[in-house]
């Protein structure tokens, strides 16, 4: 089956169940394959953020530690 590039559209002129391919900057994509591209790439961005944040929690501990033990 081709792609197409609006799913509804074939639906209707062609009367069938839609295909699992769609076109991406001019590319036959399978839709569930780029679909689970972009959600593991938001749980990276997103594990990245909490990372830092957690990083930066770690290092503002430590220099609060670091001061109350000079004292």
């Amino acid at each position: 089956m081709e792609c197409v590039d609006n799913v509804e559209k074939q639906q209707i002129f062609q009367n069938i169940p839609p295909s699992n391919c769609i076109k991406i900057n001019g590319e036959c994509k399978e839709q569930n394959v780029e679909q689970e591209k972009q959600e593991k790439m938001m749980t990276n961005k997103e594990e990245q953020k909490q990372n830092l944040k957690n990083k930066k929690r770690k290092k503002k501990l430590d220099y609060q530690n670091v001061k109350k033990n000079k004292k």
